[in-house]
Order: C-alpha cells, then sequence, then structure tokens
C-alpha cells in the first residue's frame, strides 16, 4: 500500500484499491499453503495412526487396538476443529 496516496489516485499506472487489493491476495495465498500444509501434516499423522491399528488388529491383540482407535479420534477432533467446525 502507498502511504499517504488519496483513493482513487494512481500510482505506477494503478490505484491505491488496486495495490491494496494486490497484497490482500498474496497475504491470503500465503495463508492457504500455511493451512494446506498443517492439513497435509494431520492427514500423515492420520495414515500413520491407521497403520498402527491396522497392525495392532493384524495381531488380534485388542485392547491396543483400541488405544490405537482413540489415537486415530485425536487426529480427526484436532482437524475438524482447526478445518471444518
Amino acid at each position: 500500500m502507498v502511504a499517504g496516496m488519496p483513493f482513487g489516485r494512481k500510482e505506477g499506472g494503478r490505484t491505491r484499491e488496486e495495490n491494496s487489493l494486490e497484497e490482500l491476495q498474496t497475504i491470503l495465498q500465503a495463508e492457504s499453503r500455511c493451512r494446506a500444509k498443517e492439513f497435509h501434516g494431520l492427514y500423515v499423522e492420520m495414515e500413520k495412526r491407521a497403520k498402527g491399528l491396522q497392525a495392532t488388529l493384524q495381531a488380534g491383540d485388542l485392547p491396543k487396538a483400541g488405544i490405537a482407535y482413540g489415537r486415530i479420534l485425536e487426529v480427526c477432533a484436532s482437524c475438524h476443529g482447526k478445518f471444518r467446525d
């Protein structure tokens, strides 16, 4: 944003509003990339925990499978809290 320039006035062929809009779009794109990385991290953690659950089920260890399932639900709640609810 160009400080001290009245609205509608052109600088470099663009209005202050156009410059501000471009800056806002840049900020939103950066935030979107950050949130995508966070979402991907939760997805990777979910996959890791799901494989742990699968291993306990294949071993027939139901008490550990219950714990592994609860750990999956922790990721579900975290993800839904950040991205859905």
